[in-house]
């Protein structure tokens, strides 16, 4: 019978064997031999990211649409700076979850926050109810092939350094072992983002179910980059007014006047969606900081 890490190589390289399944061997193999490091880091993919830094990996591309009733998936467009933040989005939902996108047919998108779809609808003549990016599928098979390959690359490690397991145990020399090796940390050494977690709220949709887990950094120092960003409209008037809405909605952050503020600024800043666009997730999340 194959050792523990030998069964986590063979699921690797096995396409039959879902990436959840093999995760949850590896977090055993993890904590069996005290590798608290490598067990957080299974136990992020197998459970969704939540707030936490995601790996770079987890970062895609693909292309803004909104539902047209009619004429069905049409494309957004905006300028290229608002494309660019459009155009991305942080996938922190849980493999399992990611897995279960890939069977059927038809597009897999997320949708963008309620904030960014008030934005934009706002910027157009047609009001679209739902908005988001559209992925092709190769992206996700993609990002799963990433975490496979990374799993492999741990058991591969530990069988060269002779950490193979008899059965589901470690004796203590193979556990001493792993502990002193830059296993450890070599394999993941940099795919974990150790900068602060951002995130546009963005949800995943397949077949209208919504499997969404929505993140978004709530730090107030945003609000001077918010400034920047106004001041560099060019009509002083539009300009004027959006940076007195900023500074209400800076002092009502964290109270009951927040709200208010916010759909205030909203209002004065439809003519310029692409500069206050970036933001909306941030705004929305201090909006509900505040409700909790």
């Amino acid at each position: 019978m194959p050792s523990i890490v030998e069964q986590i190589q063979l699921e690797a390289v096995s396409n039959e064997i879902p990436v959840s399944q093999l995760l949850r061997r590896m977090k055993l193999a993890a904590l069996k031999l005290k590798l608290n490091s490598i067990a957080a880091w299974v136990d992020h993919e197998i459970e969704g990211y939540g707030d936490a830094p995601i790996p770079e990996y987890r970062s895609i591309s693909g292309a803004p649409v909104a539902h047209n009733p009619y004429n069905g998936w049409i494309p957004i467009q905006a300028d290229a700076g608002s494309m660019k933040y459009l155009r991305q989005r942080e996938i922190r939902q849980s493999i399992a979850s990611l897995e279960a996108l890939l069977p059927g047919e038809g597009m897999i998108f997320f949708q963008y926050s309620p904030e960014i779809v008030d934005m934009l609808n706002r910027g157009s003549d047609v009001r679209f109810a739902r908005m988001g990016l559209n992925v092709d599928r190769s992206t996700i098979i993609g990002l799963l092939d990433r975490v496979r390959g990374k799993a492999l690359d741990w058991a591969i490690e530990l069988e060269s350094a002779g950490i193979t397991g008899s059965g589901v145990s470690f004796t203590t020399e193979e556990i001493r072992t792993a502990a002193s090796l830059a296993v450890n940390i070599g394999t993941f050494s940099g795919a974990i983002n150790t900068g602060s977690a951002t995130g546009s709220g963005a949800r995943i949709y397949n077949a209208s179910t919504d499997n969404s887990v929505n993140s978004v950094s709530l730090d107030l120092g945003k609000f001077d980059q918010l400034v920047e960003a106004v001041e560099g409209i060019r009509i002083k008037k539009d300009r004027e007014s959006l940076l007195h809405q900023v500074e209400i909605m800076k002092k009502a952050a964290g109270t009951s006047r927040f709200l208010a503020a916010y759909q205030d600024f909203i209002s004065a800043a439809s003519d310029h969606i692409t500069v206050v666009t970036p933001f909306l997730p941030w705004l929305g999340a201090l909006i509900a900081a505040q409700a909790s």
